[in-house]
Parts: C-alpha cells; sequence; structure tokens
C-alpha cells in the first residue's frame, strides 16, 4: 500500500512553477525608480509598479522564455538589457532547473532632449520653423543617417524641444519656410533651409553630440534670403485625385529633408516664396506613393518645373519558388528595400508583379510566403545587381527574373559561449565574409539569459561572426568598422540546414 500511495504522488505532483524578480534602477546613476510599470510581455496580463525601492517580482510562472519590459515617464518603454533606445534588442529571460531569474537588475535607458531658439541674426524669434533631427550610424566617410528622426517645431518665441531621443550624434536640420512677416525687402525673401550649427550649405553641417538623459541646447541662426515664385507642372492628362507635390532639399549624411508639400489641383500649381536654392520636386499620389521628381534651381526670379515627363523606373518582377513553403497557401509577397523606401507587392498566379514607379537607389529584395525564403538567384535587366543588392535607375524598364529556395532554412540559431559557459546580453553580429560594404545583409541579436540566439532571413554562405559586450548594431554596420575587426571575426558557413546551431565565442576587445 506505501509503495502504491509513493507511486500515486509521484504522478500527482503539481509541476514547478519559478519566480522573475529585480529591481528596477536608472542605469546612469543606478538609483531605485519608482512608479515603473513592469511586463511580462504576452506570457501574462499581470503588470506591476514599482514602489520606491524599485523592485518587482512575479511568481508561479512555468518554464519557458520570458520578454522582460519596463515603462516610465522620461523613459518610455523598454526591454531588458535593451542596449539602446534606438537599437531594441533585448535579453529574454529563460526559466528552468538551475536558471538563474531572481534579483535581476533592469537599468533603464534616460531619455534625451535637444532644445534650442531659432533666431534671425537680429534677435527676433523664427516661429514655425520644423526642426529635424537625423541620428547619426557609422564613422569617418561612412557616416550616415538613420532613415527615422524626430521633429520639433518652433514656437511664438522661436523656440523648439524635441524629447524622447536616445544618446548619440545628430545632423540637426531647421527646414520649412515660415509664412510669417519677413524684415523689409523690395524683393521677396524667406527663410531657407539651415544646417546645425547655423550652416547655409548642407556639405557645412556638423554634429550634435547627445548625452543619454541629458537636455542639450543647440541654438540657431537662420537669415533670411530672396525668394521666387515656382510655377509647377503635371504632365500627366489625369492626375491622380489627392495628389501632392512634396519639396525636398540635400540634407547632410545622406538625408533629403522636406521643406514643404503642396497640394495639387488639375495640372498645374504654384508655390510661392521658395528660398533661392536647388530643390526635388516629388510626384506622389494620394497614397503617398512617388510618381516622379524633377531637380530645379530656384532663382529671384522663380522658376519652372515639369514632373511626370520622366517618370522613375518601371519595375517588373518574376519569382520562382524551388522547394516546398512551409505555409503554400500564404500569399507571395516581394519587398524592395532600402533605407528611405520600400516596395511591396503581393504576386499573381502567374508569380509576377509589376512596381510601375520605384525611385532609384540600392534595394535588398525579400521574398515572403509566410516567412523569409532563401534568395539564390537574381537576374536583371535595366538595373545592376552589386553585393546583393539591385541598383534601381533613375528612370526607364527594370525586369527581375527571382529565384527564391523555399526548402532552405532562413533562421540560424546558436548560443553564445566565453569558454564553455553561455554568456548572455552579448550583441551577436553575422557579416558576409567579403563583401562588407553590403550593410543590408547584416544580421544582429542579443543573447537571452541562456546564451541563445536567433538570427533571421539568413541566405546560405560564408560570413563572420562576432559576439560583442558592446555597442549597439549602429555601431558596427559599418564596412570600415568590420575592416579593422575581421582578424577577430569567427568564420562562418551558412548551409541552409534547419537543424544548424552556431556557437560564437565571446569576441576579445
Amino acid at each position: 500500500m506505501l509503495a502504491h500511495l509513493l507511486l500515486v504522488a509521484f504522478f500527482f505532483q503539481p509541476n514547478p512553477t519559478y519566480v522573475i524578480s529585480g529591481t528596477v534602477v536608472n542605469r546612469i546613476d543606478g538609483k531605485p525608480l519608482e512608479g515603473v510599470r513592469v511586463s511580462l510581455g504576452a506570457a501574462t496580463s499581470e503588470t506591476l509598479t514599482t514602489g520606491r525601492d524599485g523592485k518587482f517580482r512575479f511568481e508561479g510562472l512555468k518554464q519557458g522564455k520570458y520578454g522582460l519590459r519596463a515603462e516610465r515617464n522620461g523613459f518610455g518603454r523598454q526591454s531588458y538589457r535593451q542596449r539602446s533606445l534606438y537599437a531594441n534588442l533585448s535579453t529574454g529571460i529563460v526559466t528552468g532547473e538551475h536558471e538563474t531569474t531572481e534579483n535581476l537588475v533592469f537599468g533603464l535607458i534616460p531619455e534625451s532632449v535637444i532644445s534650442g531658439t531659432i533666431t534671425d541674426g537680429r534677435g527676433n524669434p523664427v516661429p514655425g520653423l520644423r526642426v529635424l533631427a537625423y541620428p547619426i550610424s557609422g564613422v569617418g566617410e561612412n557616416r550616415r543617417a538613420v532613415a527615422t528622426f524626430r521633429a520639433g517645431i518652433s514656437d511664438d518665441r522661436g523656440e523648439y524641444r524635441i524629447p524622447g531621443l536616445p544618446a548619440g550624434s545628430y545632423a540637426l536640420v531647421y527646414a520649412g519656410w515660415t509664412t510669417e512677416a519677413l524684415p523689409d525687402s523690395t524683393t521677396p525673401s524667406a527663410y531657407p533651409t539651415t544646417y546645425f550649427p547655423g550652416a547655409a550649405s548642407a556639405s557645412d553641417a556638423g554634429l550634435l553630440r547627445v548625452e543619454s538623459g541629458k537636455e542639450t541646447r543647440a541654438d540657431a541662426i537662420v537669415r533670411p534670403v530672396a525668394a521666387g515664385r515656382v510655377t509647377v507642372k503635371i504632365d500627366a492628362p489625369n492626375p491622380p485625385q489627392r495628389s501632392t507635390v512634396r519639396i525636398t532639399t540635400q540634407g547632410p549624411f545622406g538625408t533629403e529633408p522636406w521643406v514643404a508639400t503642396i497640394q495639387v489641383f488639375g495640372n498645374q500649381t504654384v508655390v510661392e516664396r521658395v528660398p533661392v536654392g536647388r530643390y526635388h520636386f516629388n510626384l506622389l499620389d494620394g497614397e503617398d506613393r512617388p510618381l516622379g521628381r524633377s531637380l530645379v534651381d530656384v532663382g529671384p526670379s522663380g522658376a519652372s518645373v515639369t514632373i511626370g515627363s520622366v517618370p522613375f523606373a518601371r519595375v517588373v518582377e518574376k519569382v520562382e519558388i524551388q522547394g516546398t513553403p512551409a505555409n503554400p497557401s500564404s500569399p507571395t509577397v516581394v519587398r524592395l528595400l532600402s533605407p528611405g523606401m520600400q516596395g511591396n507587392r503581393t504576386l499573381d498566379a502567374e508569380g509576377g508583379a509589376v512596381i510601375p514607379s520605384l525611385p532609384p537607389g540600392p534595394y535588398e529584395i525579400m521574398v515572403i510566403k509566410g516567412s523569409n525564403l532563401a534568395i539564390t538567384s537574381v537576374i536583371a535587366e535595366g538595373a545592376s545587381v552589386v553585393g546583393g543588392l539591385v541598383h534601381i535607375p533613375e528612370t526607364g524598364n527594370v525586369n527581375l527574373t527571382i529565384v527564391a529556395n523555399a526548402s532552405i532554412a532562413q533562421a540560424v540559431g546558436g548560443r553564445v559561449l566565453r569558454g564553455e559557459k553561455p554568456e548572455s546580453g552579448m550583441l551577436v553580429a553575422l557579416v558576409p565574409s567579403k563583401n562588407w560594404r553590403n550593410i543590408l545583409a547584416y544580421r544582429f541579436d542579443q543573447s537571452d539569459s541562456d546564451g541563445t540566439f536567433n538570427w533571421g532571413a539568413v541566405p546560405p554562405g560564408d560570413y563572420l561572426a562576432f559576439a560583442f559586450e558592446d555597442g549597439d548594431p549602429s555601431d558596427y554596420a559599418d564596412a570600415n568598422v568590420i575592416t579593422g575587426l575581421a582578424a577577430k571575426g569567427q568564420k562562418v558557413t551558412i548551409t541552409g540546414d534547419a537543424k544548424q546551431s552556431i556557437s560564437v565565442q565571446v569576441t576579445p576587445r
């Protein structure tokens, strides 16, 4: 009988549960933070709020992997061990026997602020100007602006404020001519696009360094210049309804800030008081899809520009899928992706699609059918393919023949080790072993508490793997940086085998 009772007790013992607990602190000064809302992703609907001691505790958790998140004013919403406000890589927490999940330190990164006053050189405030803050990544000649930016606008005192920024370097653009009255002049005048710290030319623009949790001042003086009237003609018999003309200029570090958007009625419109300078006039349809553009130099006497007579490139896509997709009923989508633009099309029954108008530039090709498929071949007519990127020309017809393999595993996982011990919180990078300038082919992840990581959408080939303790992807997504680190990289060949697992040793400093 005793043996029977012991056997019953063995089979009916409750499953073990686990605890995730710790303290939320300010990552800069290490002090506990009160009033932080802490949650465990989608694993539980419970949200805790920290007290003065900054502590939190989740109990009764099943074995698994959890995403820990926290949110508070002045810090925004962040994940556990998030590397920066700009790079949302974090460390998942694995519960189970022998896993360390208690007494965690969750360091929140305080948000930074850029503020300043815009005046006209005589001490008068300039209201109504947009201030665009572009984060800068890379080093040296390879410095470039991140496509996404934060914006503010000057008030009636000429003051502006841009909160919620990650630390780093920024290019500031003061753009958009104001409707306020300017100093008396026989020639119409307006405020031109100006670049921090007050440069009239994008080539003379400087960078503003912003520290974490601090407010950085960036005052600017913008001086009025002569302005002209621009007549815009649309070279199309039936312009799309709700179409617009977006006026942009060439900014620093690869930016193209827009300074004004004009609604189009019919085949012609007039834009008043355009500051002298060089601009792109971009024609967009009602859904902001680009239809064409023209470059024009505006002088004091004005200018005339015609848009649509030279359209963007027309791209015809033909896709052959080899192998058996995991989700054969899912639609097949082709995505052409560049830092500032993307063209998405769902293939028809014959495996084809057309992008009627695509701006020039280098694009990464992705084929998606439930998940990303491996691109094994790209043949381009009317365009060039360099380093895995297709370079779309200014205009003309482009034919792309793409072969994608649905049987090749795209997600590649593994574990970061320091010697034989798993290491959490490492920035795990995978870069092509030869063509380091193909930045869009770089892959990044962050190791979880058990050292595991996952790279998505990795075609077979030869690569270098790194596990960095410091920095975020923007610090390493640069060919010059990788050139200096290549000798420390771990050679990896991705085979396409779904069972392949990569062990990456922590990269020496």
